[in-house]
């Protein structure tokens, strides 16, 4: 018997697991072996693609399930296959269609799959800043709502998510007024403060963390941590939230607690705060 049998940590990555420069510190890795060693689980929480964490894998392996694309996929890194992915309608085109005609300081939209990118698009009069350039770099130009209903007839692969750039204004406010329109077919998440997200209705990091919770009958207490709006489900869901104390303000005070931040390895103040510990 472990002192954490039972317990599963799921955290956000960037601005939460990883510091400013986005590594894991030291104290962190040590924690996360400690805690593993001691039959904790522990795992990400990511919008990323399930292999990000590949990045990380001199540091630390993830010894439970790991949560992609903002919660809309579940990925067993020993098998290496999807659990469970959530798809989006596909009146996810008309989604799109909407945003260029009525919302242009969306710069573009990347459509993601279960592991990989499906198409990017770019407004084809923007100009790029250069410090954007590798994000859109492959992305196609597009001059119409037609342009876009075209190119995404080409994708066979069904979607996971969208994601959206603008200005922080914009990034704050659209997600409301996509809500009211398209409300009952998809969720809307910040996921950082000049992107935001439409994923599959129903779907959000803490809504699968409890559907991995069902295939660990062991696991008694789930912690989610996180640094954004996207991490607010896993407050909501979790049995114990934790928001960093670098998260804005409209998110920490969605959380149960706040503990430090991720320039303090955060993970492992949370881990060695645990009963027993």
């Amino acid at each position: 018997m472990g002192k954490f049998d039972g317990y599963l940590i799921c955290t956000d990555c960037d601005g939460t697991l990883t510091d400013s420069q986005r590594k894991i510190s030291p104290e962190n890795a040590e924690a996360i072996r400690y805690f593993q060693e001691n039959g904790g689980l522990f795992t990400v929480a990511s919008g990323r693609y399930p292999n990000y964490i590949d990045e990380f894998s001199s540091v630390f392996v993830p010894n439970s399930y790991i949560v992609a694309c903002n919660g809309a996929v579940l990925y067993d890194p020993k098998a290496d296959r999807i659990v469970k992915a959530m798809h989006l309608k596909e009146s996810f085109t008309e989604l799109l269609c909407y945003m260029y005609e009525n919302m242009p300081e969306v710069n573009g939209a990347s459509i993601c799959g279960e592991q990989h990118e499906l198409i990017h698009f770019v407004r084809s009069d923007l100009e790029i800043d250069p410090m954007w350039a590798f994000y859109y770099e492959g992305a196609v130009p597009v001059s119409s709502a037609d342009d876009i209903r075209k190119a995404l007839s080409e994708v066979t692969e069904p979607a996971c998510k969208c994601v959206f750039m603008q200005d922080r204004e914009s990034t704050l406010l659209f997600p409301k007024i996509l809500a009211e329109r398209f409300g009952d077919d998809f969720d809307f998440v910040v996921a950082w403060e000049t992107g935001f997200e439409a994923l599959p209705k129903g779907a959000g990091k803490g809504q699968m963390i409890m559907e991995m919770k069902k295939l660990l009958p062991g696991v008694h207490t789930a912690i989610g941590v996180g640094d954004y709006g996207n991490d607010i489900t896993m407050f909501e869901h979790c049995d114990i939230g934790y928001a960093v104390a670098n998260a804005p303000d409209w998110v920490r005070t969605r959380a149960e607690h706040v503990t430090v931040s991720n320039d303090e390895s955060a993970i492992a103040k949370i881990i060695y705060s645990l009963p027993g510990a």
